[in-house]
Parts: structure tokens; sequence; C-alpha cells
């Protein structure tokens, strides 16, 4: 990056293990001794400019415990974008805003490695 001058030594090296091991995301220094050291320096800066403990809390913050077991999972009804109006898709969009002005909205999760990739085992 052009302007920056960050100078990092093996102190802040050691440092930032320390936090991944305590965060359990020691593979974020996976490729490290394959960088330059330039980029060595910025990967360190920018992780330790990362709040893992406020990302932490907020992570834990959106659980929500409910009893799943009486419901019934089926598939969701598909519609087409791309077969869609540009009329359509704005009257989609305003249920959609409306809904979010009300307070409403809807989670769902989809499947498709993600987890795997972030290392993210739960869902």
């Amino acid at each position: 990056m052009k302007g920056m001058n960050i100078v990092m030594n093996g102190e802040d090296f050691h440092s930032v293990k320390k936090i991944l091991e305590k965060y359990e995301q020691e593979y974020l220094l996976s490729f490290y001794n394959e960088l330059e050291n330039v980029q060595k320096e910025m990967l360190l800066h920018q992780i330790l400019n990362i709040n893992f403990e406020q990302i932490t809390n907020l992570y834990k913050n959106s659980y929500i415990e409910d009893d799943l077991s009486s419901g019934v999972v089926t598939p969701l009804p598909y519609i087409d974008k791309s077969k869609l109006s540009s009329i359509e898709i704005a009257d989609y969009e305003q249920i959609g805003i409306n809904a979010i002005k009300s307070g409403k909205f809807a989670v769902i999760t989809l499947s498709g490695g993600s987890g795997t990739r972030l290392r993210a085992f739960r869902p």
C-alpha cells in the first residue's frame, strides 16, 4: 500500500499468534511464511486491529434458543428472478422494504461449503 509505513517485529508476530490461538483463528497465518516482508507487516497490522472479543460476543449473542423439534422443514417456493419483469422485481423489493420497516425479517441458511472454507464447523 502506498504511503503506509508499518514497522513490525518478531514480538508483534508472537502477539498476533497468541491472539489468534485464543480465538482459534490460527489459520490466518497459514501462508505467512510465503509472504514478502511488506505483506507480512500488513497482515500483522490488520490482525492486530481486529476486535476479536467484540466479534466473539456478537457471534455468541446471535444465538436464539428455540425449540424446533415440532417444526417441519419444507422446501421454499422458488421464483426465478431472471424471469420476472422489472415491475415484479420492484414489487418484491417493496414487500421486503415494508417487512423490514415493520420489524419483520426472515433468515435462511443455505449450504454450499462456505463454512468449510472459512473453517466454521457450526451452522
